[in-house]
């Protein structure tokens, strides 16, 4: 008993210490940041975007705020949907689209949007094939660190199964958010992040001498297929319509892994009733001139799908 006891008295020493230490090294500065970078990056900081349209998010939840549409997905979806746009056309929209967000964490995110007596009546989804990649570390690194859900830290990282997790939940209370800047981009209100740049001259030359794919090792991951479709149920559980989108992609994207996505998730959204709207190409969006990067848009491209996804809607 007293080696079992000794054990026991020696772990939660360890752990204790191994807390303390890391919330020294988050409070100890150096070269302006916090010590803790030294040996990891984490994927992603304290504070930004995630951060931002998380206080956002729970001051319109203190005022009972309704909205017509929240979307959820990658950074792809943060930068696709302009809220304001849809305001105008009288569709109250909230962005929570966050930098690599996995479909498992979306469903994560949907739990607790769709929580007790819900403000949302649709859950417009977009999906990309890097979403349903069943690593989420970077997805996960942002959202534990900046989600404004007391619980979702936890349950991210209980999903993840992985030990620097842990780091990242200190990471959370330890370390103080700060101000990201954000490249050439800039933080709107109800979650979007505006870019106002086209391609640079370097993808310009990339671009006329680009083939595309003819492989790829992409497979849906089983997790993230079923966690597309609990999401599917979750929103019927609540009565909430489902709209799954596929915004623009440019000419460096993968046909290939989009139509590997589409051949998967199909039946499911089938077996849920729910229907797929498919703008990956919309007439009028160039990648020269509506793109800023490889995968994103910018605000004059987002202006055309907001419009095409608008005339969709109206239908």
């Amino acid at each position: 008993m007293r080696t079992l006891g000794w054990i026991i008295s020696t772990m939660l020493l360890t752990i204790l210490g191994y807390v303390v230490f890391f919330g020294l090294c988050c409070s100890i500065q150096y070269n302006g940041r916090s010590l803790v970078y030294l040996w990891s990056d984490y994927y992603a900081s304290n504070g930004g975007p995630t951060h931002l349209k998380s206080l956002e998010w729970n001051e319109h939840c203190e005022k009972y705020k309704q909205w017509d549409a929240v979307i959820l997905g990658a950074s792809r979806a943060e930068r696709s949907y302009d809220p304001q746009f849809f305001v105008n056309h009288g569709i109250e929209v909230f962005n929570f689209g966050t930098s690599a967000q996995s479909i498992q964490n979306s469903k994560i995110l949907v739990d607790h949007i769709l929580a007790g007596s819900s403000n949302t009546k649709e859950i417009w989804l977009d999906v990309y094939p890097a979403s349903f990649k069943d690593d989420a570390l970077e997805s996960s690194a942002d959202l534990i660190q900046n989600i404004g859900f007391v619980e979702a830290p936890f349950e991210i990282a209980r999903e993840n199964k992985d030990f620097r997790m842990v780091n990242l939940i200190l990471k959370r209370y330890f370390c103080q958010n700060g101000d990201v800047p954000l490249a050439n981009a800039s933080y709107k209100e109800n979650g979007y992040v505006a870019v106002d740049q086209t391609l640079s001259d370097e993808l310009k030359n990339k671009l006329k001498n680009f083939h595309p794919y003819i492989s790829s090792d992409f497979q849906v991951g089983e997790k993230s297929l079923r966690a597309f479709e609990s999401i599917l149920k979750i929103c019927a559980e609540h009565h909430v319509t489902c709209r799954v989108i596929v915004s623009p992609v440019s000419d460096f994207g993968s046909q290939l892994e989009l139509d590997r996505m589409l051949q998967v998730i199909t039946p499911v959204l089938k077996s849920q009733n729910v229907t797929l709207v498919n703008l990956s190409k919309v007439p009028g969006i160039e990648t020269t001139l509506h793109f800023y990067d490889e995968k994103h848009l910018n605000v004059q491209g987002v202006k055309k799908f907001n419009e095409s996804l608008l005339a969709h809607l109206n239908k």
